[in-house]
């Protein structure tokens, strides 16, 4: 999920409108705002507090997954957030084309 790129559309030679960006982002958005949910469920922490616990070796590359996670997150809904205004304008660009 992290590794998506929003390019990989233009990389395999399609030719996508400005309004499958804004797609992207909303789609990238809605799953790293349930992955964040999933992460922070008292489930999880009860697993990250039995790591800590224990002194795992996972605790460390699991509490920076997190904060990947958060960072993207933040990321992809400021990005469609942003790109969201221009929605009319790109549709009015698509239905005259």
């Amino acid at each position: 999920m992290l590794k998506r790129d929003p390019e990989s559309a233009l990389k395999n030679g399609k030719h996508p409108d400005p309004i499958t960006e804004i797609n992207f982002w909303k789609d990238q958005s809605q799953d790293l705002i349930s992955i964040c949910k999933q992460l922070s469920s008292e489930r999880i922490k009860k697993v990250l507090k039995f790591l800590e616990q224990n002194k795992s070796t996972y605790t460390g590359p699991f509490s920076k997954l997190q904060k990947e996670v958060q960072i993207s997150r933040a990321e992809a809904t400021e990005n469609f957030l942003y790109l969201e205004t221009l929605l009319d304008l790109f549709n009015q660009l698509t239905d005259s084309a």
